[in-house]
Parts: structure tokens; sequence; C-alpha cells
């Protein structure tokens, strides 16, 4: 049977707590992995999607939350973690981000999955994922749809800044 339980709350609640760039590199790395890995996560998103849009509203939540008799507190708890995974900030929560924020860590940091996930940050091929090619990547305000999540050239530069530890 297909529930939300603790662990995929638990789950939730990790991924918001990620900076940015990590965030952004689960959501590359949820289109990187296997069907079969995420097979029971992709059967709660379909099963929770009712209206089989590509994405959960908060009351396509709650309703799945309360039809699978889940107690309010973690109803509650739910919507709040809904909020800060939508990383678009459309007020839904689309299947990549869903997978992003659901996919357990042994099924994630698997080298074929992080080396495809790499080289799609990694533009040019050299090896280095550069400011400008993350940039790129994550959109700029002249034009956002060019990158995964629209972020601006400021936000870019505090991300580098704070993953980038050999300068």
């Amino acid at each position: 049977a297909v529930r939300v339980d603790e662990s995929t709350i638990t789950q939730m609640r990790t991924f918001v707590a990620h900076n940015r760039l990590k965030k952004v590199a689960l959501q590359i790395i949820a289109r990187q992995v296997s069907d079969d890995t995420i097979q029971q996560l992709r059967e709660l998103f379909l099963t929770l999607d009712e209206d089989n849009s590509g994405s959960l509203t908060m009351e396509e939540m709650d309703d799945a939350l309360v039809r699978l008799e889940v107690p309010e507190a973690v109803r509650i708890e739910m919507q709040r973690v809904m909020h800060d995974i939508d990383i678009d900030g459309n007020g839904c929560v689309n299947y990549t981000e869903f997978i992003a924020a659901t996919i357990k860590k042994q099924d994630y940091l698997k080298e074929e999955v992080c080396r495809a996930a790499f080289h799609i940050f990694d533009l040019n091929g050299d090896g280095v994922v550069s400011k400008e090619e993350l940039a790129t990547l994550l959109g700029h305000d002249e034009d956002p749809e060019t990158g995964l999540v629209g972020v601006d050239a400021e936000e870019v530069a505090e991300i580098m800044a704070e993953a980038d530890g050999n300068g």
C-alpha cells in the first residue's frame, strides 16, 4: 500500500534544510535516477496527484493525508514542508521537486547518477563547474527560460561562495 510515513516526512525536512545548490543538484539527480529506484515514490506521487496534473497543490496533499488518516499534527507539518519544497515558488510541488525531496541518500549517492548530474552542471565538459555554467543552468534575470529554477546572478554568486571550497 502507498502511504506517507514518518520517514517520508523526515526525508522532506532534510531536503528543506539543504542549501540551494544541493536542492538544485537533487532535482537534476531526480531526473537521472532509474525508474526502478524511485518506483515507490512515483506511486506515492501518482496517488497524491488527484487531477493527474504532474504537480501537487497543498489542497491535494492535505486531501490525500486526510484519506490516509494521517494525524492532524503531521498534516500541518506537511503543509509547512511542502511550502518549503516548492523551489520555483508556484504554489505547487511538481514531480521532480517531489522526487528530489523524498529520494533517499542511498538511492542518489551512486557514482553513475552523480556523474550524470555533474555532466549536466559542467556545460563545457572541462571537468569543472564554473560560476558562469551555474548561472546558465540555474537561470538568470535576462532569460529565466534557459535555466532550471530562475535564480538571479546575485544568488548564483552566493551559492558559489557557499559551495566553492577552493575559490
